[in-house]
């Protein structure tokens, strides 16, 4: 219990901390600035696709042709590929 009371004691001795406001502005000043570029980057009312977004549209439309093929294949309309 004394071990307890020692680091509360220690503890309601330190100073608060408060962040450094030039330091914030700073970090404000360059997180707008580059929400900016990438909005200009992409234009208005266009939005850029991510690698990760192309990939998964794409195994997507991979998935679609592999059904219609199979569909294909069971109602008899297979074609030279088939």
């Amino acid at each position: 219990m004394r071990n307890d009371e020692e680091l509360m004691n220690a503890l309601a001795g330190l100073q608060s901390r408060q962040p450094d406001a030039e330091w914030a502005e700073r970090v404000r000043e360059r997180c707008h600035a580059r929400m900016a570029q990438v909005g200009r980057a992409t234009g208005p009312g266009r939005t850029r696709i991510g690698l990760l977004e192309a990939a998964t549209i794409a195994a997507l439309w991979l998935y679609v042709a592999v059904i219609l093929k199979q569909v294909a294949h069971t109602l008899g309309l297979s074609g030279p590929f088939g």
